[in-house]
């Protein structure tokens, strides 16, 4: 679908199980997750989900396996889900195997959801949000231009317990200079 630098963003299949189980079933990966660790047979759901989404129209998700360029492993998900077509606006979020942490990898990735939202569904604003707890997330989303927008009280229930959210969009003339 959009590849650039070290990664590249895909449709799902139903062969990619093993591979997202890899991330999905990871404790320390869905740490600040409202889902996961997941089991088989989740991730085996959530793929179906991801290909029959495919087929949607008008669709309104988009769930992408992030793979390597070099050897088209998947090594994590990027999704992008879109309000309301008169709104012009997303959602982002992604994972990234723990392997593939401290490479750039989740910044590379979102920068292509950022380029796949803007350039190709011509979207006026994304947004994206994430634990206060993961630095390491809102430092990516910083990265990719993302703008610090508030703060959302018991936002999100991860595991059992309330997390506050941070934040943050991008308008498309952001994105373009």
């Amino acid at each position: 679908m959009a590849g650039s630098g070290r990664v590249g963003l895909r449709e799902f299949t139903l062969g990619d199980l093993e591979a997202a189980q890899q991330y999905a079933g990871d404790p320390e990966v869905t740490r600040y997750l409202a889902w996961g660790p997941s089991q088989i047979a989740e991730t085996y759901a959530f793929l179906e989900m991801s290909v029959a989404g495919i087929y949607a129209l008008p669709r309104s998700l988009y769930d992408l396996g992030i793979v390597s360029s070099e050897t088209g492993q998947l090594i994590g998900a990027l999704k992008l889900h879109l309000g309301p077509p008169q709104q012009k606006g997303a959602e982002l979020g992604y994972v990234v195997r723990r392997d593939f942490w401290g490479q750039g990898i989740a910044t590379e990735a979102a920068r292509l959801g950022l380029e796949l939202g803007f350039q190709g569904l011509g979207l006026h604003r994304i947004s994206a949000f994430c634990s206060t707890q993961n630095g390491a997330s809102g430092r990516v989303l910083e990265k990719v231009g993302m703008r610090q927008e508030g703060l959302l009280r018991s936002h999100l229930m991860v595991h059992g317990q309330w997390h506050d959210s941070l934040a943050f969009a991008i308008l498309e003339d952001e994105w373009k200079s």
